[in-house]
């Protein structure tokens, strides 16, 4: 390894630039080392944020349009904001743009995001509860997935060692909302076995998106209730 890295060395030492290269590899030279001293400056957000347009950007993100309205603050002329927003396409934009290849999402894509869209559903409407996803991405050459989404509670309880007591602590008590299994392929079905009905009630409208969404990828959902 040490040998290729000195070969490398040695082939970089004797090449020679022309005039427009020198230039044009000392000016991205520059623009790296700026985007890696800038990457964790937070001063052009802070500059945004105390404008009061922007709130909660954690839950909801920040408006592109936000960018452009602001550019002026941020110190950045806009033609390069639209340069820049090239690198990075929206989610939408990337699914248009592998659909239209004819690409299929793995069971692993479509679980994922099964998980956090229903996730995703149950914090916006329970923001006082916690959940969880409990589930096994073991291979991406899998045929289907199980897994379940959970509501966690906190519960105190004592440590103790030949009945003395050490100290307190607590544990996480899981009770099972849903369990999943999607197939698209060895399964005749995929399956939701529904374990508590505010998980339906919440959640309906998002399984019904990610059916439709997915439809075409996986064997159609069975449902089945316990309660």
């Amino acid at each position: 390894m040490k040998r290729n890295t000195n070969k490398q060395a040695l082939a970089i030492s004797k090449r020679m630039l022309t005039p427009t290269e020198f230039v044009e590899v000392t000016t991205f030279a520059d623009a790296l080392q700026t985007i890696d001293h800038q990457r964790t400056d937070k001063s052009r957000l802070d500059a945004l944020l105390s404008r009061g347009e922007i709130l909660d950007i954690e839950q909801h993100g920040i408006p592109i349009q936000a960018l452009f309205d602001n550019a002026n603050t941020l110190g950045i002329d806009p033609k390069y904001i639209t340069r820049a927003l090239a690198r990075y396409p929206s989610k939408e934009e990337i699914e248009a743009s592998l659909e239209s290849i004819g690409s299929r999402p793995t069971i692993i894509v479509i679980a994922k995001e099964y998980f956090r869209s229903l996730l995703d559903t149950l914090n916006t409407e329970f923001p006082q509860n916690h959940f969880k996803e409990s589930s096994n991405y073991s291979t991406d050459s899998a045929s289907w997935i199980k897994g379940s989404i959970n509501q966690v509670t906190e519960v105190p309880t004592e440590v103790r060692f030949l009945g003395f007591k050490i100290k307190n602590t607590t544990l996480e008590k899981h009770d099972k909302l849903a369990e999943i299994c999607l197939s698209n392929g060895d399964r005749r079905y995929s399956q939701i076995d529904l374990y508590n009905p505010l998980f339906l009630q919440a959640c309906k409208p998002t399984l019904k998106k990610l059916e439709n969404k997915f439809k075409k990828y996986i064997i159609p959902i069975q449902y089945f209730h316990h309660y």
